[in-house]
């Protein structure tokens, strides 16, 4: 497969204050492309198990109800679709439902499936993801069967192979994946408090006081260890003791700050994550035969409102390709002495009291956070989640097969106001029951026409299109060098909005798309980055005087490409697009 290598630049001439213009970028898949239809239909896929967690078959429109926000939907739409053939009952409306497995009668070939395994490279640790890499080899030498077309791909998009019959090259794939973090366990190396990327989640979204009070007692050790005195005053010892530093006060605003930063990588870190995955939705959408999506992950942080919308995304992409999301939860079961590790004390000997008790107390919490996005998945689309279990071969074979029966339903959402806002949705049987059902937990309201993801699907069709637009005033550069090519945008700011707000201050944001495509105009590779600017006046000054740049690069193998440049601004919603030749030496 051919990928970027991920660097993005941001040139910031006229900005003296970095912390004003904060910048983010990763990997650009293009997605698929839309259908310009609308439609107010909520769609909705259910899975009905029996006790026994086998699907049950049988059911008609009317076992069914289904509540928004409490209140109930009438249905318009309902089908339901099997993964074997079930022969029909006797009798035209079946008494009672059934398990799918008791209805399926004598043994039948299993139709052709397309099974795509996805790791999560970036947020699994070596030992997990290695325990995991070997179930899933197991899996691939016995549970494929003959027919079945199979994939690997990876949150980091290394080591990537496309559907194969191959089981050789397949089993060849997972033997060399590896952990690409972007992120330690504990931030930075060598920075005090050492901060979980759970515990930045709490501090910067005002989660929780204690995991504040915990860092803070962590600061407040840490400072004495190197020569400052906190005595309510944060007096400076005067470099009596080596490694002091003058003018270090304030530790609560210092804390929020580490926080915020480590937070930011690790929604980073969720946000890449999420949008490979969703790519890899889309390879396997124009794949033949039942669907299967297995994630492997050892979890990720999924808090937040562009999080949950891009989970959204994937949910409703999932189901509109009849895609079933298994997941496994690649740390097992696992259990860690009181306190903290040894090798993650950083020479800080006994911890505070504050720092034990936190630690303690909150990994339970911690653990079902960062498995939150993978249950989701699996509940919203009939999947199965495989956890607390360190047989993860017994996983893969589990999660490799898809539910016999799912029902489909729909239901007009017409009337529900375009603000953006979640509403929880209900699936349950309408009769008594001992059986459970699976369905997705919600939906999010259709968005403003001005809204990100608005932006974001009019680039994406501005990255399709070969048309020049003009909606931001911006050039672009391009430089090809061995095996890459580095474009730079250049923005005249005295024609880009800024949003005035109180302080003083001037908000925008800004997105930027580099894209490769080949000879014959296929998607070869992307990069995206975007530019957060909360900047004070003087700085708007120095911008306008002075212009703002981006640079992102893009690596690929020597040849011909047509380069497309996209950049889009949120507040009027303008983009910019332009396409010329590049040649990869």
């Amino acid at each position: 497969m051919r990928r970027a290598v991920l660097v993005v630049l941001l040139s910031i001439a006229a900005a003296q204050a970095p912390k004003e213009i904060r910048v983010t970028g990763g990997v650009y898949h293009l997605p698929p492309p839309r259908f310009s239809a609308t439609s107010d239909l909520v769609e909705v896929d259910a899975v009905v198990r029996d006790p026994k967690g086998q699907p049950v078959a049988g059911l008609t429109q009317p076992d069914f109800a289904v509540t928004d926000n409490g209140r109930l939907r009438e249905l318009s739409a309902f089908s339901v679709s099997t993964s074997t053939p079930i022969p029909h009952s006797p009798s035209p409306q079946p008494t009672s439902p059934r398990s799918a497995r008791e209805d399926a009668g004598s043994p039948r070939p299993a139709p052709p499936r397309a099974v795509e395994l996805f790791f999560d490279d970036v947020n699994t640790d070596e030992n997990d993801l290695a325990n995991a890499r070997n179930a899933a080899l197991r899996f691939v030498r016995e549970a494929l069967t003959a027919g079945d077309r199979a994939a690997l791909y990876t949150a980091s998009a290394e080591g990537e192979l496309g559907f194969t019959l191959d089981r050789g090259k397949l089993a060849g794939a997972i033997a060399g994946l590896g952990p690409h973090p972007q992120q330690s366990k504990y931030g930075d190396d060598g920075v005090c408090p050492r901060m979980t990327p759970y515990q930045a989640y709490l501090i910067a979204n005002h989660l929780d006081a204690a995991a504040l009070n915990a860092a803070l007692a962590e600061k407040i050790e840490c400072n004495q260890r190197i020569g400052i005195v906190d005595d309510g005053t944060s007096a400076y010892t005067g470099g009596k003791v080596a490694g002091g530093i003058a003018g270090s006060d304030n530790n609560s605003e210092q804390v929020v700050a580490q926080a915020n930063g480590e937070w930011d990588q690790a929604r980073g870190a969720s946000e890449a994550t999420q949008a490979a995955l969703l790519a890899g939705l889309g390879d396997l959408a124009r794949q033949p035969g039942n669907r299967l999506l297995v994630l492997a992950s050892g979890g990720f942080l999924s808090e937040g409102p562009q999080l949950e919308q891009q989970q959204e995304h994937i949910v409703s992409a999932a189901l509109h390709a009849s895609i079933v999301i298994d997941a496994l939860d690649a740390k097992g079961v696992y259990t860690t002495g009181p306190g903290r590790a040894l090798s993650d004390q950083d020479g800080m000997g006994t911890l505070p009291l504050a720092v034990y008790v936190f630690n303690e107390t909150r990994k339970l919490p911690e653990q079902q956070e960062v498995r939150q996005a993978m249950a989701n998945f699996t509940q919203s689309t009939g999947g199965l989640f495989f956890k607390d279990s360190n047989d993860l071969r017994l996983g893969f074979e589990r999660l490799g097969m898809t539910p016999e029966v799912t029902y489909h339903l729909a239901f007009s959402a017409g009337d529900v106001p375009r603000d953006g806002k979640f509403h929880k949705l209900t699936v349950a049987l309408a009769r008594r029951s001992r059986d459970t059902v699976q369905a997705r937990a919600g939906y999010f309201a259709p968005l403003p026409e001005a809204s990100v993801a608005g932006l974001r699907d009019q680039m994406d069709d501005a990255m399709r299109s070969t048309e020049a637009l003009a909606g931001v005033a911006a050039t672009a550069d391009s430089h090809s060098g061995a095996g890459r090519d580095t474009v730079t945008v250049r923005l005249d700011m005295t024609q880009v909005p800024l949003v005035s707000r109180r302080g003083g201050y001037h908000v925008q944001d800004l997105y930027f798309l580099a894209g490769l495509f080949d000879e014959q105009g296929r998607f070869v590779v992307g990069k995206q980055g975007e530019m957060d600017l909360h900047v004070s006046e003087a700085t708007v000054q120095r911008l306008r005087r002075e212009g703002l740049s981006a640079a992102l690069t893009l690596a690929a193998p020597a040849g011909g490409y047509r380069l497309r440049v996209v950049v889009g601004e949120f507040s009027d919603g303008r983009i910019f697009a332009t396409s010329q030749p590049v040649e990869i030496r």
